[in-house]
């Protein structure tokens, strides 16, 4: 006579039933991480040799003449002191440094991102109209080339460098500085925090193609740092 499977066996047989369900769905997932890993290495060894390559032919270019060197009249005063390094005698080309990220990034729009990876990118990419020279401390020109506030303390005009692109080549214009403070102060822009700094401008105008004018509805003492430390994207 045929053994009945009583209750107690009906439960062992379902607890091995998931046991090997979820042996095999963890084998299945480190499958797939073991092969998202190689692709990585696949990705990082190619990105290596690239740039191994494109330091050999760099290095390997020639020189400027003294006429086609630039002249340190030129060079904005936040990269003074990286040109003058520059120059020195014992000055050598380093070479590429590549970080891998532990994650995959969600988005690198500025802003709207969230995670430290993002911001990582971001502060690589990402310049102001003026920044804190390291020693003292000083204000000095980076995207902007000069500027003047006015006496009430409720007006500042930026003149933006002309030499200034974006990474495919487009010249960063007024225009874009405009974008930028319109960009957060947009509600349906997930910046809440950035958007409650920038209360304190009334408006932010173009005037022509390379001067940009801040307007603010109430003298503030850290108005400068906040117009000219806005980063720019467009």
């Amino acid at each position: 006579m045929q053994k009945q499977l009583t209750v107690h066996d009906r439960i062992i047989y379902s607890l091995l039933f998931i046991l090997v369900l979820l042996l095999i769905l963890t084998m299945y997932q480190i499958d797939r991480q073991w092969l998202k890993l190689s692709d990585i290495e696949t990705t990082l060894s190619e990105q290596a040799k690239a740039m191994r390559e494109l330091n050999a032919a760099l290095a390997n270019a020639p020189l400027r003449t003294n006429a086609a060197k630039t002249s340190q009249n030129s060079v904005a005063p936040a990269f003074k002191r990286a040109y003058q390094a520059s120059q020195l005698p014992d000055y050598a080309q380093g070479d590429w440094s590549v970080d891998a990220f532990g994650t995959n990034i969600k988005t690198i729009t500025p802003l709207v991102s969230s995670d430290a990876y993002a911001a990582n990118v971001q502060g690589f990419v990402l310049e102001s109209l003026i920044n804190r020279d390291p020693e003292t401390l000083a204000w000095e020109g980076l995207i902007a080339k000069s500027w003047q506030v006015s006496a009430d303390g409720l007006t500042i005009r930026f003149q933006l460098r002309e030499d200034v692109h974006f990474s495919d080549g487009v010249p960063l214009t007024a225009d874009d500085v405009v974008f930028t403070y319109d960009f957060i102060m947009t509600e349906a822009i997930q910046a809440p925090r950035e958007r409650a700094y920038l209360e304190k401008i009334n408006s932010v105008k173009a005037n022509g193609q390379y001067e940009v004018v801040f307007t603010f509805k109430e003298p503030y003492f850290e108005a400068l740092s906040l117009a000219g430390g806005m980063n720019i994207f467009g």
